[in-house]
């Protein structure tokens, strides 16, 4: 996990002048899975730091693990998210509504598709998020070991 979040880190960082994008702590867990449909979650993550954070000057990606679990997270310093919405935000075609929605592309499906690749994987997806002070996405998967790997052939 922790190659597949700094290659990703590295592609982003070269898409964008204005933001530094650091990572933070490692993972030495290993999970089984799509690699494809992971870096597409953290593809999604990091898209969705650098378009609602247009005046900050950094991003920060976050990796730990504690009993059995690993956890990502994407740290902005951006609009955030009012509190009514953040439950929402995880349901197809789900915009927050301002003034970010009319001048922002999007069609709201991707944090949709986010939240259930890592449900296949048995993991979770949420957000923590203030208003004007920036919003920080996490997910947390289980730790794969020889005897417990994941189902990659589990339709989504």
């Amino acid at each position: 996990m922790d190659t597949l979040v700094h290659e990703v880190a590295e592609q982003f960082q070269q898409t964008t002048t204005q933001h530094q994008i650091t990572v933070e702590g490692n993972i030495s867990a290993t999970i089984v899975g799509d690699r494809e449909r992971l870096g597409q979650v953290l593809n999604n993550l990091l898209t969705n730091a650098i378009k609602y954070s247009p005046e900050a000057e950094r991003i920060i990606i976050r990796l730990t693990s504690t009993a059995g679990y690993l956890t990502v997270s994407v740290q902005d310093f951006g609009i955030g998210i009012p509190t009514i919405e953040q439950e929402k935000i995880f349901e197809r075609f789900y915009r927050v509504a301002g003034r970010y929605r009319q001048t922002t592309a999007g069609l709201g499906i991707g944090l949709t598709i986010a939240h259930q690749i890592i449900e296949h994987y048995e993991g979770k997806l949420w957000v923590d998020s203030v208003e004007g002070q920036g919003s920080t996405f996490s997910f947390s998967l289980p730790q794969s070991s020889k005897q417990d790997v994941l189902d990659i052939n589990k339709p989504l």
